[in-house]
């Protein structure tokens, strides 16, 4: 099960395999998130649609903007 230390820094996220003990952590500053293997894809995996819905989002809350604005019309 995942699990997460908290600490107080702020830093670039950083992630590594820990072969010895068969978990990946992420570290950010004093905070660590340590994941099994599974977990680790999951989160990869949700973090992607995460970002992906992001941008759809942007992308589709301009072109609703501009059409409202009138910017499309010819």
């Amino acid at each position: 099960m995942a699990r997460l230390s908290l600490g107080a820094a702020t830093t670039a996220p950083t992630v590594l395999p820990m072969d010895a003990i068969g978990i990946v952590a992420v570290k950010l500053g004093f905070a660590s998130l340590y994941l099994e293997e599974a977990e680790a894809d999951a989160l990869a995996l949700e973090l992607q649609r995460a970002a992906q819905a992001l941008r759809i989002g942007k992308s589709t809350a301009k072109q609703y903007t501009d059409a409202l604005s009138g910017k499309d019309a010819a």
